[in-house]
């Protein structure tokens, strides 16, 4: 994070020109149509590694389903100065205190820095993983579009 810190003051962009590009993007087709789905059904939380700062208006997007994300420091002029990771490993912890306060948990990820979030909760499954991660992870379930998740996930809702 430090080499992006540098990267960003160095091109002199700050939080508004990072804001100005996620406003631009599109979640993926179908993502709002199942988030929907899937908030009938069950609680939903994304846990992720980004920043609130610029995720909100992806998660606008979404339907502002429940997030947990870190945080970044930002002076006065609009320029990324730091940040605060909510906490070391935050995706795994939160899945713990869910499993400690007596949640159920199913877990979606895409990637290998969501392999412990995966196999910590009840069910994990790779959605639109890296052919190497399904390659890894043989035992988790995994889906290629909303359709097949759906498939995976209703029986177990």
């Amino acid at each position: 994070m430090q080499m992006r810190l540098k990267v960003l003051n160095e091109n002199n962009f700050g939080i508004n020109e990072i804001k100005k590009v996620v406003q631009t993007m599109q979640p993926l087709e179908g993502a709002p149509e199942f988030i929907s789905w899937l908030k009938e059904r069950a609680q939903v939380v994304i846990l992720t590694g980004s920043y609130y700062e610029y995720i909100t208006p992806l998660m606008e997007k979404l339907g502002y389903p429940c997030m947990f994300a870190n945080t970044l420091k930002i002076n006065d002029d609009g320029k990324i100065i730091g940040y605060n990771l909510r906490e070391a490993d935050g995706k795994i912890e939160m899945i713990k205190r869910f499993h400690e306060a007596g949640m159920e948990t199913i877990a979606i990820g895409d990637s290998f820095n969501d392999l412990s979030m995966l196999k910590g909760a009840r069910k994990g499954i790779i959605f639109r993983g890296c052919q190497a991660l399904k390659d890894q992870e043989k035992e988790l379930a995994c889906a290629e579009n909303y359709e097949e998740l759906k498939a995976i996930l209703t029986p177990l809702l």
